[in-house]
């Protein structure tokens, strides 16, 4: 029996959203090789984009993880409040998985923070005895333009915290996601207590 180009994605979206969720896998593309590889399939036409395989996390959490996802999602965005409340005199926006809701047991809390000086950025962090550590990815502001943007990492209250950070020009549009090429969710502080603690 042959099986559909379209199954054979379903399957491997499926089977990659699971690895994400129980083995922490962070690329959406790491882990659609493997389970194409876990599938015995590697025909590359087979391959399910990012979007679908985000959309069988959520499913996956919503079938097996329900409550215990939302605990995990809950407790992560407690943390990104913290960090926003030490930052509340910068813009700064909760993005990634957390913001997004698919955050497994390995996410970091990602932030996207604007200033003109990384050193400010330093400073505040020493002033509250986390560590710092440089690193940059590339950041898509639109279909023409990808720019190396400088972060700095940290851990909060063992988990890792990335702040992305733009200058106040950058920061204004959303760059695009890489799951789905859409401009990312972003969640400034007044939003995200909202969301820890609804009316």
């Amino acid at each position: 029996m042959t099986i559909s180009n379209k199954r054979l994605k379903d399957m491997i979206a499926q089977e990659a959203a699971k690895m994400i969720a129980e083995k922490g896998i962070e690329q959406f593309g790491q882990a659609k090789f493997k389970a194409a590889d876990n599938l015995n399939v590697m025909n590359n036409g087979c391959l399910p984009s990012n979007s679908d395989i985000e959309k069988k996390l959520i499913e996956y959490y919503q079938l097996f993880q329900t409550d215990v996802h939302l605990d995990h999602i809950l407790s992560l965005r407690k943390i990104a409040l913290d960090i926003m409340h030490i930052f509340d005199n910068y813009l700064i926006y909760l993005v990634g998985p957390v913001a997004n809701g698919t955050a497994n047991v390995s996410s970091a809390i990602n932030f996207h923070i604007a200033s003109e000086d990384e050193s400010e950025i330093i400073q505040t962090l020493t002033k509250n005895d986390l560590t710092h550590k440089p690193y940059d990815r590339k950041i898509k502001f639109n279909e023409k333009t990808i720019k190396q943007i400088n972060g700095i990492k940290s851990i909060y209250k063992n988990k890792d915290i990335e702040l992305t950070i733009f200058n106040h020009k950058e920061i204004r549009h959303a760059p695009l996601s890489k799951i789905d090429n859409k401009p990312m969710k972003r969640i400034k502080i007044k939003l995200l207590q909202e969301m820890i603690n609804p009316v």
